[in-house]
Order: C-alpha cells, then structure tokens, then sequence
C-alpha cells in the first residue's frame, strides 16, 4: 500500500507543478511579456524538469532497478497525457517526441535517484 501512496504522491506533485507552472506561463503568454517560442521552450523546460525532480525523489525510494521504476513513473504519465490529447486534439508526430521526451526524463531522474541513494 505504501508502494501506491508514494506513486500517487509523485503523481499529485507532478500534475499539480505542472498546472501552476503552465498558468504562470500562460498569464505571462497573455499579457505578452513572453514570445511564442520562448513559451514553446518553457512549457517543455518546466514539464521535464517537474518529471525529473519527481523521479529522481521516486527513484529515491526505490529498492532497485531504477530505471524500471522510472519507466513506470513516466509511463503512466504519458499514458494519461495521451487520453488528454486524444480527446482534446489530434495526434501528431511531434506529440510523439515530447512523450519520448518524457519517459526518457523519468527513467534518467530515478536511474541518477537512485544511485544517489547508494552515497
């Protein structure tokens, strides 16, 4: 059970960092203090920071095999993005990178996670 609250823990601090984080850019977006690209640059900077931060804690954790446990972690993320995205707009190819991005950010975060456990 205490194996489900952790993820789910990771899980709220994601999504929750993420949502403030995109209002932040999006009320800045607004009153044009940032431009389209370095709104673009942020948005994917602060998601993948956010995924990496909450990996490396979960990885932490983790007994061992860190990066499975990352796999999961942002497997599991992309898969709830990836229902969001399905019912809101359509799929395309540059959808695919930015969750390859993702997954590879949580395997890395808990991979280095959990060999900072060790020290």
């Amino acid at each position: 059970m205490a194996y489900l609250k952790n993820y789910g823990k990771r899980f709220g601090f994601t999504f929750l960092g993420i949502f403030i984080t995109l209002i932040v850019l999006t009320t800045f977006y607004y009153f044009d203090l940032i431009g389209d690209s370095l709104f673009s640059f942020l948005e994917l900077f602060t998601l993948t920071i956010n995924i990496f931060v909450n990996s490396f804690i979960l990885g932490k954790s983790a007994s061992k095999n860190g990066y499975i446990e990352g796999a999961k972690f942002g497997g599991a993320i992309v898969f709830i993005l990836l229902i969001i995205t399905l019912i809101f707009s359509k799929f395309r190819f540059s959808v695919l990178i930015y969750y390859l991005i993702i997954i590879t950010t949580s395997i890395l975060g808990s991979m280095i996670g959990i060999s900072k456990k060790r020290d």
